[in-house]
């Protein structure tokens, strides 16, 4: 099994056995529940589960033996709450996962969940977390830190990133090729500064960053034609209203 797909899954989680299967609870039991009995008598599901996941029963838990999951994309999933199943899940996943995307998961929170994943899962390339309220600089700290090959980001509507956060990417990303920060208000011309010194950076989206000016868009093409923005292709500022026609 190398990618798991689950959209608009209302009761995915904690319970399902497909979260289960996926995880190495460590001893963890979800939602106070052991499920080897439940296990046994899906028998039925589990063999046709096996031909792509080898699933024991050891000290009635379930135990993964770690699949190499390459892409995990999660969208929509109100119950995908649980710091200590989350971790769980990426920890399973480990160095193979390359792609992840979590979109509209609000109830996930930064310090508790967001921010231990690049350290579980250090070779990640693309990253989306569109719509996810806990993202903040402290998970892009831990980007910066951990995932020195990151070349996708998409941050739409993630509302708490700064211009620190900018700042941190620059620092620990150097690999950047696709910045989508749609929506991000408290981004400013200070951030675009920073965004400027990525230089491999091809696509750029500033959808509705309110707080982006002329001068920051005049700073990022001055890094156009120096060291900076040189292999700029794709440059979306519609909706940013404090940008005039005299930038461009």
């Amino acid at each position: 099994l190398l990618a798991l797909q689950e959209l608009s899954c209302a009761g995915l989680f904690p319970k399902g056995p497909l979260f289960q299967a996926l995880c190495d609870f460590r001893g963890i039991k979800p939602s106070g529940e052991t499920n080897a009995n439940t296990m046994a008598e899906e028998k039925d599901s589990r063999d046709d589960r096996n031909d792509l996941l080898d699933v024991r029963q050891k000290q009635q838990k379930v135990v993964l033996v770690r699949a190499p999951l390459s892409v995990v994309r999660l969208g929509d999933c109100p119950q995908f709450s649980s710091a200590e199943l989350f971790r769980s899940l990426f920890e399973a996943c480990g160095e193979s996962l390359r792609v992840l995307e979590i979109t509209n998961c609000k109830e996930i929170s930064d310090v508790g969940g967001f921010c231990g994943v690049p350290g579980l899962c250090p070779n990640l390339e693309t990253v989306n977390v569109s719509g996810c309220e806990g993202a903040s600089d402290v998970f892009l700290r831990s980007l910066s830190e951990n995932c020195g090959n990151l070349r996708k980001l998409v941050a739409r509507r993630c509302t708490r990133l700064t211009d620190f956060g900018m700042r941190l990417l620059l620092q620990g990303c150097p690999r950047m090729r696709h910045l989508d920060l749609s929506g991000c208000s408290l981004i400013t011309d200070k951030g675009l500064a920073y965004i400027g010194g990525l230089s491999l950076l091809e696509t750029l989206v500033l959808f509705c960053c309110s707080s982006i000016t002329d001068e920051g868009i005049r700073a990022a093409l001055r890094s156009l034609n120096g060291r900076g923005l040189a292999n700029l292709r794709t440059l979306d500022i519609s909706w940013c209203f404090r940008v005039t026609a005299s930038s461009v």
